[in-house]
C-alpha cells in the first residue's frame, strides 16, 4: 500500500508538472482546460471525502489537517491556471 501510495504522488507531480509546462510553453488549448478541470475535480472530490469520514479521521489529528491543507493546495494548482485560460 505504501508503495501504490508513493507511485500516486510521482504521478501527481508528474501530471502538474505537465500541466504547467503545457501552459507555459504553448497557447492553452481546449483538451488542456479539461486536464486542468478533471484534475481539479479530482482534489475538491478527495477533499469532500475527507469531510465525509470525519468520523474516522478526525481533524484533531495534525496529520489530518495536513492533508486538509494539501487536498486545498490540489485545488488550487489545477483550477487557478484554468481559471487565468478562460
Amino acid at each position: 500500500m505504501q508503495i501504490l501510495n508513493l507511485r500516486l504522488i510521482y504521478i501527481f507531480f508528474l501530471h502538474a508538472f505537465f500541466c504547467f509546462w503545457i501552459a507555459e510553453k504553448e497557447p492553452v488549448i481546449e483538451v488542456v482546460n479539461y486536464m486542468f478541470a478533471g484534475s481539479g475535480l479530482f482534489w475538491v472530490g478527495r477533499t469532500i471525502e475527507q469531510f465525509v469520514y470525519i468520523r474516522l479521521l478526525p481533524l484533531k489529528n495534525p496529520i489530518n489537517v495536513l492533508l486538509l491543507v494539501m487536498f486545498v493546495i490540489g485545488i488550487a494548482i489545477y483550477t487557478i491556471p484554468l481559471i487565468y485560460s478562460v
